[in-house]
């Protein structure tokens, strides 16, 4: 005789549990590659070390899953925040203490905001990637 419905969901409910939250993790984890492949091209390479510094981090925070990319490279957030005036490409900066600080972006050099940016380009593919994703 077959167990009633009622008794199997709740023998499964742990089974469920566990794999919906490794779904949402591979979820966040695909979410996180589309919007990383999407500010690749936005971010200014003057020496790689910033595009190098990309990172992709998954946490639970309480009963939340938080998933978080961004840039280790000490100067990131003041990259991400500048005013990206288009001086034109080879134009140099002025030295700072006798150090050489590179050149103003060129048209063809990144984008200032290049994580809110991406984040804005790949919004209907998130959705779509966490819609196809959660299916049962």
């Amino acid at each position: 005789m077959a167990k009633p419905r009622r008794v199997r969901i709740v023998n499964n409910l742990p089974e469920f549990v566990a794999t919906t939250q490794q779904r949402a993790v591979r979820n966040l984890t695909s979410v996180l590659v589309r919007i990383g492949s999407e500010v690749a091209p936005l971010v200014p390479i003057e020496t790689s070390t910033l595009i190098n510094s990309q990172y992709r981090h998954i946490d639970m925070q309480g009963s939340a899953l938080v998933g978080r990319i961004g840039f280790t490279a000490e100067y990131a957030l003041a990259v991400h925040e500048a005013a990206g005036k288009w001086r034109g490409l080879g134009i140099p900066r002025p030295r700072v203490n006798g150090k050489d600080r590179g050149y103003y972006w060129g048209p063809n050099d990144g984008q200032p905001q290049f994580l809110a940016v991406a984040g804005e380009r790949a919004a209907s593919d998130v959705a779509s990637i966490i819609k196809r994703g959660m299916r049962v």
